[in-house]
């Protein structure tokens, strides 16, 4: 790739409203694909896949800490070669 440029973006945003960052949850394993087609992805944390309840009980007990809680939402997107940097970022979110 001599002479090739990738320009990665990385957003981020929060929100203080457990009902957004559930939104933000349901977005995430629900997007649309490229095609415009509806696809199901997994959830996950650093230990592995985790449901949608699982997601929600984590942010509802979050809401429930005393001080302000902030949740973040982190959109990554490497530009070119996306494909070798989702398969390698899949297998590093994995356990092994």
């Amino acid at each position: 790739m001599t002479g090739t440029r990738s320009i990665s973006v990385v957003k981020t945003s929060y929100t203080r409203s457990v009902s957004q960052a559930k939104g933000s949850v349901r977005y995430m394993e629900h997007r649309h694909d490229d095609q415009g087609e509806r696809q199901h992805r997994p959830l996950f944390d650093r230990d592995g896949e985790l449901s949608r309840q699982e997601a929600y009980e984590r942010l509802d007990r979050a809401a429930e800490a005393e001080g302000k809680t902030y949740f973040y939402r982190v959109v990554l997107n490497p530009g070119e070669g996306t494909r070798t940097w989702t398969n390698s970022a899949d297998r590093r979110g994995r356990p092994r």
